[in-house]
Protein backbone atom coordinates (compact mmCIF):
# COMPACT_ATOMS: atom_id res chain seq x y z
CA UNK A 1 0.00 0.00 0.00
CA UNK A 2 2.84 2.36 0.52
CA UNK A 3 4.31 1.81 -2.76
CA UNK A 4 1.05 3.08 -4.19
CA UNK A 5 0.91 6.26 -2.00
CA UNK A 6 4.41 7.05 -3.36
CA UNK A 7 2.78 6.53 -6.86
CA UNK A 8 -0.06 8.68 -6.23
CA UNK A 9 2.17 11.51 -4.94
CA UNK A 10 4.88 11.31 -7.95
CA UNK A 11 1.87 10.83 -10.70
CA UNK A 12 0.48 14.06 -8.34
CA UNK A 13 3.40 16.23 -8.67
CA UNK A 14 4.05 15.37 -12.08
CA UNK A 15 0.53 16.56 -12.94
CA UNK A 16 0.94 19.90 -11.44
CA UNK A 17 4.42 20.43 -12.67
CA UNK A 18 2.69 20.12 -16.10
CA UNK A 19 0.64 22.34 -15.75
CA UNK A 20 3.85 25.27 -16.16
CA UNK A 21 4.65 23.58 -19.12
CA UNK A 22 2.92 24.28 -22.92
CA UNK A 23 -0.62 23.45 -22.81
CA UNK A 24 -1.21 24.13 -26.77
CA UNK A 25 -0.39 25.64 -29.72
CA UNK A 26 -3.63 26.48 -31.20
CA UNK A 27 -4.36 29.93 -32.15
CA UNK A 28 -7.69 29.64 -29.72
CA UNK A 29 -5.49 29.17 -26.88
CA UNK A 30 -2.42 31.72 -27.91
CA UNK A 31 0.92 30.95 -28.62
CA UNK A 32 2.56 29.03 -25.39
CA UNK A 33 -0.09 29.29 -23.52
CA UNK A 34 0.55 27.19 -20.16
CA UNK A 35 -2.69 25.58 -18.01
CA UNK A 36 -1.60 27.75 -15.11
CA UNK A 37 -1.71 31.16 -17.16
CA UNK A 38 -4.60 30.17 -18.24
CA UNK A 39 -6.42 29.48 -14.72
CA UNK A 40 -4.32 32.86 -13.57
CA UNK A 41 -5.27 35.00 -16.31
CA UNK A 42 -8.37 33.31 -16.97
CA UNK A 43 -10.56 34.68 -14.14
CA UNK A 44 -9.59 38.38 -15.15
CA UNK A 45 -10.98 38.25 -18.96
CA UNK A 46 -14.11 35.96 -18.32
CA UNK A 47 -15.41 38.02 -20.93
CA UNK A 48 -13.59 37.22 -23.63
CA UNK A 49 -13.48 33.48 -23.51
CA UNK A 50 -14.71 31.71 -26.66
CA UNK A 51 -16.97 28.51 -25.74
CA UNK A 52 -13.71 26.67 -26.16
CA UNK A 53 -11.60 28.53 -24.36
CA UNK A 54 -14.38 28.59 -21.20
CA UNK A 55 -14.86 24.30 -21.57
CA UNK A 56 -11.08 24.03 -21.34
CA UNK A 57 -10.80 26.71 -18.19
CA UNK A 58 -13.71 24.60 -16.60
CA UNK A 59 -11.85 21.37 -17.54
CA UNK A 60 -8.17 22.32 -16.11
CA UNK A 61 -9.65 23.69 -12.90
CA UNK A 62 -11.21 20.22 -12.10
CA UNK A 63 -8.13 18.36 -12.88
CA UNK A 64 -6.44 21.02 -10.95
CA UNK A 65 -8.35 21.14 -7.93
CA UNK A 66 -8.97 17.18 -8.05
CA UNK A 67 -4.60 16.41 -8.14
CA UNK A 68 -4.19 19.23 -5.27
CA UNK A 69 -6.67 17.29 -3.30
CA UNK A 70 -5.26 13.86 -4.25
CA UNK A 71 -1.70 15.37 -3.45
CA UNK A 72 -3.02 16.38 0.07
CA UNK A 73 -4.30 13.02 0.73
CA UNK A 74 -1.89 10.82 -0.40
CA UNK A 75 0.55 13.04 2.15
CA UNK A 76 -1.77 12.38 4.70
CA UNK A 77 -2.13 8.75 4.03
CA UNK A 78 -5.64 8.44 3.02
CA UNK A 79 -7.20 6.52 0.41
CA UNK A 80 -9.28 7.57 -2.23
CA UNK A 81 -11.70 5.86 -4.38
CA UNK A 82 -10.76 5.38 -8.08
CA UNK A 83 -13.65 7.70 -9.46
CA UNK A 84 -12.30 10.40 -7.61
CA UNK A 85 -9.15 9.74 -9.23
CA UNK A 86 -11.01 9.26 -12.57
CA UNK A 87 -12.22 12.86 -12.78
CA UNK A 88 -8.76 14.51 -13.88
CA UNK A 89 -8.90 11.89 -16.72
CA UNK A 90 -12.37 12.25 -17.87
CA UNK A 91 -11.60 16.19 -18.27
CA UNK A 92 -8.88 15.59 -19.96
CA UNK A 93 -10.85 13.86 -22.82
CA UNK A 94 -13.55 16.39 -22.46
CA UNK A 95 -10.55 18.99 -23.40
CA UNK A 96 -10.04 16.73 -26.24
CA UNK A 97 -13.34 15.72 -27.42
CA UNK A 98 -14.20 19.40 -27.07
CA UNK A 99 -11.54 21.33 -28.98
CA UNK A 100 -11.71 18.43 -32.06
CA UNK A 101 -15.29 19.50 -32.42
CA UNK A 102 -14.91 23.46 -32.10
CA UNK A 103 -11.77 23.37 -34.67
CA UNK A 104 -13.46 20.61 -37.24
CA UNK A 105 -10.35 18.82 -36.87
CA UNK A 106 -9.96 14.91 -36.81
CA UNK A 107 -8.13 13.14 -34.00
CA UNK A 108 -4.29 13.16 -35.22
CA UNK A 109 -4.83 17.10 -36.15
CA UNK A 110 -5.85 17.87 -32.72
CA UNK A 111 -3.65 15.62 -31.15
CA UNK A 112 -0.59 17.41 -32.70
CA UNK A 113 -1.66 20.59 -31.73
CA UNK A 114 -1.34 19.95 -28.10
CA UNK A 115 2.22 20.82 -26.50
CA UNK A 116 4.27 18.70 -24.01
CA UNK A 117 2.49 19.94 -20.92
CA UNK A 118 -0.69 18.43 -22.49
CA UNK A 119 0.30 15.23 -22.39
CA UNK A 120 2.22 14.63 -19.11
CA UNK A 121 -1.34 15.56 -17.80
CA UNK A 122 -2.41 13.07 -19.97
CA UNK A 123 -0.24 10.32 -19.20
CA UNK A 124 -0.35 11.19 -15.34
CA UNK A 125 -4.24 11.32 -15.11
CA UNK A 126 -4.47 7.64 -16.73
CA UNK A 127 -1.90 6.43 -14.29
CA UNK A 128 -3.46 8.12 -11.35
CA UNK A 129 -6.47 5.78 -11.12
CA UNK A 130 -4.50 2.43 -11.40
CA UNK A 131 -2.91 3.70 -7.93
CA UNK A 132 -6.46 3.37 -5.92
CA UNK A 133 -6.74 -0.07 -6.55
CA UNK A 134 -5.65 -2.52 -3.80
CA UNK A 135 -2.91 -4.85 -4.54
CA UNK A 136 -2.63 -8.15 -2.63
CA UNK A 137 0.68 -9.83 -2.31
CA UNK A 138 1.29 -13.10 -1.01
CA UNK A 139 2.44 -11.58 2.29
CA UNK A 140 -0.53 -10.25 2.96
CA UNK A 141 -2.73 -13.21 1.76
Amino acid sequence: MENQNILRIVLSLAIVAAFFLQLSTLPIYGTNLSAWSLLTEGFGSMGRFTSTQLVTFICLLIVFLCVVANLVLAILRKKTSVLFNLFPLLAIIAIIVFTMTQSKENVAETLQSFGTGFYIMFIGSFLLPFTSIAVTNAANA
